[in-house]
């Protein structure tokens, strides 16, 4: 008798995710609420959002970010323990000397992502914590994040991070580093989280599924004099554990030229 014997089909790392259909449902899992991210049906989705209508309720201190003496401030390997992270994102916060209530809305955020992370990845004992004042330094490149995820609110500006469902991706030019007005196969399918809203992007390190939201920073705007329209961004990332016990350290990096760098 002839004996059959079935190989695995190894597909390249191009193609999306085939787990789940894409078109069952949007890129984004939305809630009223964070609490609701740890339900079991997130899994099959990119990302994660609360919408919240900030109504440019922080546009009023525009002149006080464009001022800022920084681009970036960070906490590298904060521990995810509740009360030394608090303590971590008030270091942060001391050194940005934003205005008083913009500061308490940070922290809230920043302190209420940090507690559903570790709900939702017990696993993670760090995260990295940044303030970004993002203008000429954006670079709007689509991408998947390399790490367990990040939770991002752009406080400033006109919109937040755009983001896409996979169906509408040309994986192979993104991940060959292929012309960026290509990896979209339909402008049109391109969605953004408002301003003030609170964003969960899943990258490729995510347990569980291979779900990593591809997204881009907007791209730049001006005003009618010419300024740029800087963006106020926090970004709480979840990390792999490493073995090594890291010290958190906090990082200034001062306003510069346009960058390189890409960012959500």
């Amino acid at each position: 008798m002839l004996a059959l014997h079935v190989l695995p089909l190894h597909l390249p790392s191009w193609l999306p995710h085939l787990g789940v259909s894409t078109a069952d449902h949007p890129a984004l899992y939305v809630a009223d609420e964070l609490s609701s991210w740890t339900r079991s049906e997130v899994l099959e989705y990119d990302g994660l959002l609360v919408k919240r209508p900030f109504a440019c309720r922080w546009d009023t201190f525009q002149g006080v970010i464009d001022e800022a003496e920084w681009a970036v401030l960070s906490i590298e390997s904060a521990s995810a323990a509740p009360r030394q992270f608090s303590l971590s994102v008030d270091t942060l916060l001391a050194t940005a000397a934003l205005p008083v209530p913009l500061a308490a809305q940070i922290r809230e955020d920043a302190c209420s992502l940090g507690r559903i992370w570790s709900r939702m990845c017990p696993e993670v004992k760090s995260f990295d914590v940044k303030l970004e004042i993002l203008g000429e330094n954006t670079c709007s490149r689509w991408h998947q994040d390399h790490f367990v995820g990040r939770g991002i609110v752009s406080y400033t500006g006109v919109v937040g991070t755009e983001y896409v469902r996979k169906e509408h991706v040309n994986f192979w030019e993104l991940e060959h580093c292929g012309n960026n007005d290509h990896i979209i196969r339909d402008a049109t399918k391109v969605e953004s989280a408002a301003v003030g809203d609170i964003l969960l992007i899943k990258g490729t390190k995510f347990p569980g599924v291979f779900n990593a939201l591809v997204h881009k920073s907007p791209s730049k705007l001006y005003d009618d004099a010419g300024n740029i329209l800087n963006r106020l961004v926090l970004k709480v990332d979840a990390v792999p554990t490493v073995p090594t016990v890291a010290r958190p350290l906090l990082r200034r990096v001062l306003p510069v030229a346009p960058a390189a760098a890409c960012h959500a």
